[in-house]
């Protein structure tokens, strides 16, 4: 286990599988104690016992990011493990339509969970941050938020563009307390969501077009957030990172 973190309390959401998952470990091998953070409560205690079984510190809790009594309950229980200096907002869902095919319900649940759940986790953890006198707040994004747009999941790029706004302001706000908020834009991550949306396929054939020719292992993308989150990136706020295997390089 690294030390880049040691001391750290790292809440990481939607933490239970996947990225989330990944960014967790990444968190905890640099040192920090993770809080694993998700709805899938099973599978969230497995990865806090296994990060533990492996030398690591971590303890799940359930937390569903649109619920401000959940945050209330996550957030008591870090200030009792000493604050929360790190907060990754990796918490997604995504439905797939354009303009003409989202619907309401569709266009309100992805904009609740992707960015009104990153709010509600910056409004709680912040506090505790600026008690602390540091933190780092990474935000998940998406190459289809930033400057360019995917097709057919306009609700979905609307929110991590939201969430790139949101980053921004944060950073801007609280940059002179010692807190840093910055954002990744990943490319395509081969995670089980993938599989879910029945999209398997089509992504393995995007991902060829990329420079790189390939998908991200979710490991790869966890590395960036472990960075973003250590005291080696200081002197980065505000910033979008992005990790799309040269996409928008094209």
């Amino acid at each position: 286990m690294g030390e880049g973190l040691k001391g750290k309390v790292a809440l990481v959401t939607g933490s239970a599988r996947g990225l989330g998952e990944a960014i967790a470990r990444a968190l905890a091998a640099a040192g920090a104690n993770v809080v694993v953070s998700d709805v899938r409560d099973d599978l969230g205690e497995a990865v806090a016992g296994s990060i533990v079984a492996a030398g690591g510190s971590a303890t799940y809790r359930h937390l569903d990011v649109t619920s401000a009594a959940d945050w209330t309950d996550t957030v008591a229980a870090c200030d009792q493990l000493g604050g929360s200096q790190v907060l990754v907002n990796n918490a997604f869902t995504m439905t797939m339509g354009g303009i003409e095919d989202e619907t309401v319900a569709g266009w309100n649940r992805t904009l609740e969970v992707i960015v009104t759940g990153a709010f509600l986790g910056m409004h709680h953890c912040v506090p505790l941050m600026r008690a602390a006198g540091e933190g780092a707040i990474v935000s998940i994004g998406s190459m289809h938020g930033g400057a360019v747009a995917g097709s057919g999941r306009v609700a979905y790029q609307a929110a991590k563009g939201a969430l790139s706004a949101l980053t921004r302001a944060v950073a801007v706000d609280y940059g002179k307390e010692g807190i840093r908020a910055n954002i990744i834009l990943p490319g395509p991550i081969d995670t089980p969501v993938v599989a879910e949306l029945d999209f398997v396929e089509q992504q393995k054939a995007f991902a060829a077009t990329l420079p790189l020719g390939r998908q991200a292992d979710p490991a790869e993308i966890a590395a960036v957030a472990a960075f973003l989150a250590s005291p080696q990136a200081s002197f980065i706020t505000g910033a979008a990172i992005t990790a799309d295997g040269g996409f928008t390089a094209e």
